[in-house]
């Protein structure tokens, strides 16, 4: 499981493996808690190398980092300070174009010393197979 805490709150977003390709991912803690299964597979080397290229980062950088899931039902925008904090911004969203559509967006903030153990996680959860 990929997991990453706030800093600043106890929020926490959770990315964990579904079953074929889908992962389960959760966002849970201040005021927020939301859940749903998104289709990563064809796109799960992209994520991977999303936060690996993050936690290859020693020091701040400036801009944006952004990923979104083929379906645009997950969507990471991260930024990062001159003091290493470093911000994620997290969009889901499920049920395109239903009446019922929802979506949800958070912060998380966390630290840039954090990211080489994300990364790992991020690396380990890819490689990591199909729950029965």
């Amino acid at each position: 499981m990929l997991s990453i805490h706030s800093t600043s709150s106890n929020r926490e977003l959770r990315i964990s493996r579904g079953q074929g390709g889908y992962f389960v991912v959760e966002i849970v803690g201040h005021r927020v808690t939301a859940l749903t299964e998104v289709w990563i597979d064809d796109d799960a080397v992209h994520l991977g190398r999303f936060f690996v290229d993050l936690a290859a980062n020693e020091r701040p950088w400036k801009g944006t980092r952004e990923w979104q899931s083929l379906e645009q039902d997950l969507k990471f925008s991260v930024t990062c300070n001159a003091l290493g904090n470093v911000t994620f911004d997290i969009h889901l969203s499920g049920m395109p174009g239903a009446p019922e559509e929802w979506s949800v967006r958070v912060g998380l903030a966390t630290e840039l010393g954090q990211l080489p153990r994300i990364g790992e996680e991020a690396e380990e959860l890819l490689n990591a197979k199909d729950t029965l």
